[in-house]
């Protein structure tokens, strides 16, 4: 048991698109305190992910079985083809519109004789009850809860960082299926499988953890790395959502595509 869950928390913890959200987490600003918090954020929902699950299988042991047959029938695969051929759709779209950002024409220059249209400052009647206004009235509070969450990720708030880390920090959801069927048939006892759940959900996190124990060691060592890092990803941020979202498309069909 301990064998297989060490290969599958290496797994896990380098999966090019976990190392892709970590380099993330390191654009923010402050990004060893959100690092910190990446790394709180994964084990608060990961801890409970694992041990809830255990002690559901050890109370109802008739639910055993129906863990093990998900993991080898077909409605895990069918549900990874899905969410990869949405991903990699999401990465197409995101393409899309850095393409066509990067062929907008520049803005005609200032010198140049141009016509001024002159329109009626009064808003026509009954314009706050009309269909249009109400949508744009809509679509601004959309623009400013938009701009609201851009500013909470520009300003490096911390809860950012740790809801990320909630949402993507742990294990995945098949890491979670799977580690949870190894750990409850391997015959351990309880205490045992619960020790093996939370040395998973560690290990799962243990690029962060490596990056966070080099600080305590090596702070100014570590801190230069990861301004360099830092600089890096600042400047690529934009492509490495792209490559990031093609990622985790590309592997979530190759898994259920090969099973």
């Amino acid at each position: 048991m301990w064998g297989a869950l060490l290969i599958g928390a290496l797994m896990t913890a380098f999966q090019p698109v976990r190392l892709a959200i970590v380099a993330l987490v390191i654009s923010r600003p402050r990004p060893l305190s959100n690092l910190f918090a990446y790394w709180l954020g994964g084990l608060a929902l990961g801890i409970p992910a694992m041990l809830i699950p255990l002690f559901v299988l050890h109370s109802t042991p008739a639910i055993e079985s129906f863990t093990t047959n998900m993991t080898t029938s077909g409605s895990l695969r069918h549900v990874q083809v899905s969410l990869g051929v949405l991903a990699l759709a999401i990465a197409v779209v995101l393409m899309a519109r850095a393409s066509s950002r990067r062929r907008e024409p520049a803005p005609a220059a200032a010198g140049g004789s141009s016509a001024v249209l002159v329109q009626d400052p009064s808003p026509p009647p009954l314009a706050g009850l009309t269909g249009p206004a109400a949508d744009e009235e809509r679509g601004s509070r959309r623009r400013g809860l938009w701009a609201r969450a851009r500013a909470a990720w520009e300003s490096g708030s911390l809860w950012v960082a740790a809801v990320i880390g909630m949402a993507t920090g742990g294990p995945s959801l098949d890491g979670i299926v799977l580690g949870t069927a190894l750990i409850v048939t391997s015959g351990a006892s309880v205490g045992t499988q619960v020790l093996a759940a939370l040395a998973f959900t560690f290990g799962a996190l243990m690029v962060v953890e490596a990056i966070l124990l080099c600080s305590v060691f090596a702070p100014v060592k570590t801190k230069s790395v990861l301004e360099i890092v830092h600089d890096w990803v600042q400047r690529h941020r934009r492509g490495i959502v792209v490559v990031s979202t093609l990622l985790i498309g590309v592997v979530l069909l190759t898994q259920g595509l090969t099973g």
